[in-house]
C-alpha cells in the first residue's frame, strides 16, 4: 500500500489545541510544506544583518527536532523535493533548545485516518538521513538510515526510554537511541521492520597532514599521522580530525605502517555484508565489457575500486581473493558472504601468501574458504587459451593485468618474433597468431614446460622455447647480427623497493638498448615495466636514453597501461604500476 503525505488544517492536527507558531520553507511546485515547531521554540532569521520572525498559518505533516534544524542545516528533502529552510544566505539561529521528538503524521486511506509516527532525537541525528514516510524516502539529514513502512491502523510506539520525563504517548525521553521499537497493530505488537540506530565504534584521531591526504583523494593514513590510536583490534573505526570533525570510516591495522585505509567518507556508514555487496556489485558492473573477451579477470582491484587491500580475481566460475591488511582481514566473514551472494562462485580460494601480510601481523597462507577451486583452470582471452594455476601460480594464478597489451602486440606482430621473459608463454601465444616464428625465452625450465603445454592447447607449432638468461641471449644475438621483426620485453619487477631503483634503471636500459639494436627496419618492440617505483616519466627517460645509445631512429607509437579490470586512480599512484610502450624502428 502506498501512503501519501497531505496537508491538513489546524483543526485536523492533533496538536492544534496548543499555540504552535509555524515556520515554513519557500514552497516548490508539487512539494508539501516542510516544518512545524512548538511554541516553546523561537528561531530568528538573519537576512543581510536584519532580524525578523516568521509565523505561518498552514499546518503541515512533518515535524523535525533540533537535530535536523540546527545551525548550518539549511535544507531538507521532502518527497524528493528540496525544501530550503531560509532563502539564499539566511542563517537560522536556534535560541531555545527544541526538545520535542520528531513527529510524522501519515494519512492512510481515506480522510481522517491519520497515523502518528514518533521517533526520538537519536533517530534523526546526522547519522540518520532517511526515514520512510508514505513509502517515499524522506531525507531528514545528509547521511542515512533505512526506511520503514506503516500499515493501516498502525501506531509507532517506543518500547522503552532512557532519560528525562515522560512526554506522553508517541513521545520519548531524550537520550541515546533505544535498542528496539514496537509497531502496535490493535492489540498485537511486533518489532518495527527497520530503523537504524547510531553506529558506535572505536575512533581514531589523525593529524592535519593525515586529513589532507584523505581530502586529496588518497585513502591511506600512515602511523605517524595517527595522533590518537583506537584501543581496539584490527577492524572498522571512525576517523576524526584534531578538531573532532568526523572524516569517514576506515580499516584499522594496529601494527601496520599504513594504519588507516579509508573505505567510506560517511563516518556513520554501516560496514556490514550489505555494504560489501553494494561495492562488489558496482565493481563487477564495471567489468561487464570483459565478459565477451575472457573468462578470467579481476573483479576488485583494491584501492582502485574503493576497497583498499582487497583483491578478487575470477577464473571461470572460481574466485581467488587476497586480504592484504589486518583491517580487511577482520571483515572476511562479511566479504565472503557478499561474494557468494553477488557472484555465486563454485569456490573461493584465499591466496594470502603475499609478503605484505607479514607487515600487517598476519600469517602467510593459501587456504580454501568455500566450495572447490581446481588446481588448474583454462583461461580464454581473445580466443587464446592458457592454463592458470590458482593454488601455485604467480599472483593469483596468472598475469591478468597484461591482457590488453598481449592482444595489442599480437595484432601488429609479423615476421620473426622474440618474446623475452616469456614465463608461461602468454605473450608468445598472441604473437604466434600473426608472426612467422616465435622464440619464447625464459630462465625457468618449469615455466617453459607450462608454456609448451599452452602452445599445444592452441595448436601453435611455430614457437621455439629457449631456456636462457635474457641479458646474455640478447647480447649474443647482437654479436651475431640476428634481427627480429617483433620483440616483446615484459621483465619481472627490477625495482621492488625505492633504494633498488638506480640499479633497476640500469637493468631496464640495458635490456631495452639491446632489443632496439636487434630490431629489423620497421620492426616493432613492445616493452613494459611492472615496477611501481619506476614512474612513467622515469620509464620514458630510460627509453629515450636507450634509444639515443642504440644509434637507431626509434618512434613511440603508443603508451599503454593496465587492463580495464585494473583501474588506475590518478590520486592513488599505487593503483597504477604497469607502464608499456609500443616502439618502432624506422631506419
Amino acid at each position: 500500500m502506498r501512503h501519501r503525505i497531505e496537508r491538513v488544517g489546524d483543526r485536523d492536527d492533533p496538536r492544534a489545541q496548543g499555540n504552535f507558531p509555524r515556520f515554513e520553507a519557500p514552497r516548490i511546485a508539487g512539494a508539501v510544506p516542510s516544518f512545524v515547531m512548538g511554541a516553546h521554540t523561537i528561531r530568528e532569521i538573519r537576512i543581510k544583518g536584519a532580524q525578523r520572525r516568521q509565523h505561518f498559518g498552514a499546518t503541515i505533516r512533518v515535524r523535525i527536532d533540533r537535530a535536523a534544524l540546527c545551525r548550518g542545516q539549511r535544507r531538507v528533502i521532502v518527497n524528493d523535493v528540496e525544501q530550503r529552510l531560509v532563502n539564499f544566505a539566511d542563517v537560522v539561529e536556534e535560541r531555545d533548545p527544541l526538545d520535542a521528538p520528531a513527529l510524522f503524521f501519515i494519512q492512510i486511506g481515506g480522510a481522517g485516518e491519520h497515523q502518528r509516527v514518533a521517533c526520538d532525537a537519536a533517530d534523526v541525528r546526522p547519522r540518520h538521513r532517511i526515514v520512510g514516510v508514505d513509502g517515499v524516502e524522506q531525507r531528514l539529514e545528509r547521511r542515512g538510515a533505512e526506511a520503514f513502512e506503516m500499515r493501516r491502523g498502525a501506531t509507532f510506539v517506543p518500547e522503552e526510554c532512557t532519560r528525562g520525563g515522560s512526554r506522553g504517548r508517541g513521545q520519548v525521553r531524550r537520550g541515546r537511541s533505544r535498542s528496539s521499537h514496537v509497531l502496535r497493530l490493535g492489540q498485537e505488537s511486533c518489532t518495527l521492520r527497520v530503523m537504524s540506530s547510531p553506529v558506535h565504534r572505536p575512533i581514531a584521531v589523525v593529524s592535519r597532514k593525515g586529513a589532507q591526504r584523505w581530502s586529496g583523494g588518497h585513502p591511506w593514513i600512515y602511523r605517524s599521522d595517527v595522533t590518537e590510536r583506537p584501543e581496539a583490534p584490527a577492524g572498522i573505526v571512525t576517523v576524526h580530525d584534531s578538531r573532532g570533525k568526523p572524516l569517514g570510516t576506515a580499516l584499522w591495522s594496529p601494527v601496520s605502517e599504513i594504519s588507516l585505509r579509508l573505505i567510506d567518507p560517511n563516518p556513520d556508514a554501516r560496514i556490514d555484508q550489505g555494504w560489501w555487496e553494494g561495492r562488489i556489485e558496482n565493481a563487477a558492473r564495471r567489468r561487464a565489457p570483459l565478459h565477451e573477451v575472457t573468462n578470467a579477470y579481476r573483479i576488485v582491484h583494491g584501492e582502485g575500486d574503493g576497497l583498499p587491500s582487497l583483491v578478487v580475481d575470477r577464473y571461470d566460475d572460481s574466485l581467488v581473493i587476497q586480504l592484504m591488511s589486518a583491517g580487511v582481514d577482520a571483515c572476511a566473514p562479511d566479504i565472503l558472504a557478499a561474494l557468494h551472494r553477488v557472484l555465486a562462485p563454485s569456490g573461493i580460494l584465499a591466496r594470502n601468501d603475499a609478503s605484505l601480510r607479514a607487515k600487517e601481523g598476519l600469517p602467510r597462507e593459501t587456504s580454501l574458504l568455500q566450495g572447490d577451486v581446481p588446481r588448474e583452470i583454462e583461461v580464454v582471452e581473445y580466443g587464446v587459451k592458457y592454463i592458470a594455476a590458482p593454488w601455485t601460480g604467480q599472483k593469483t594464478g596468472a598475469f591478468l593485468d597484461q591482457r590488453d597489451n598481449r592482444h595489442m602486440i599480437g595484432s601488429v606482430a609479423r615476421g620473426r618474433a622474440l618474446d623475452c621473459f616469456s614465463y608461461h608463454g602468454s605473450f608468445a601465444l598472441h604473437v604466434a597468431q600473426r608472426a612467422t616464428s616465435v622464440t619464447a625465452l625464459d630462465i625457468s625450465a618449469p615455466a617453459l614446460e607450462r608454456a609448451r603445454e599452452n602452445a599445444a592447447r592452441n595448436g601453435s607449432d611455430n614457437i621455439d622455447f629457449v631456456e636462457a638468461d635474457a641479458f646474455d641471449f640478447l647480447r649474443d644475438r647482437e654479436r651475431d647480427g640476428t634481427r627480429y621483426d617483433t620483440i616483446v620485453l615484459d621483465p619481472p619487477a627490477f625495482a621492488k623497493t625505492r633504494p633498488s631503483l638506480p640499479g633497476a634503471l640500469r637493468g631496464y636500459k640495458d635490456v631495452n638498448l639491446r632489443a632496439m639494436r636487434l630490431l629489423a627496419p620497421g620492426g616493432m618492440l613492445f616493452t613494459a615495466s611492472c615496477s611501481f617505483h619506476l614512474t612513467k616519466p622515469l620509464f620514458l627517460d630510460m627509453l629515450q636514453a636507450a634509444a639515443a645509445d642504440s644509434g637507431r631512429r626509434i618512434v613511440l607509437r603508443a603508451m599503454t597501461g593496465q587492463s580495464l579490470d585494473h583501474p588506475e586512480v590518478l590520486t592513488i599512484p599505487e593503483t597504477g604500476y604497469i607502464k608499456g610502450a609500443l616502439l618502432e624502428a624506422i631506419d
